[in-house]
């Protein structure tokens, strides 16, 4: 599967060679104009207005979808979080 996404140049910064990339999804709600988005919650059961598949009983990771390294799985990943903590992986450019 592939994934695209483009923005301006002159919205980013630094040498697009150089940057290390993470690969991570998640949902908001649109609010009314001139409002910030609303994380959509993600809770054990889903809903009309949450994912599903929170582990609990501590509030989860906000991510619904998470780019891995090979041999590596969102669960492991995301499996810190309990702790406090996610450390998202990164990869570079090709």
């Amino acid at each position: 599967n592939t994934f695209s996404a483009t923005f301006p140049r002159k919205t980013l910064r630094g040498e697009p060679r150089q940057w290390r990339i993470t690969a991570a999804a998640g949902g908001a709600k649109l609010p009314p104009r001139d409002e910030a988005p609303t994380p959509i919650a993600i809770q054990a059961v889903a809903s009309p207005d949450a994912f599903g598949g929170a582990p609990g009983p501590r509030a989860p990771p906000r991510y619904i979808d998470l780019l891995t390294a090979s041999g590596e799985t969102q669960t492991s990943r995301l499996k810190a979080y309990p702790n406090g903590a996610v450390i998202l992986p990164f990869v570079e450019a090709e």
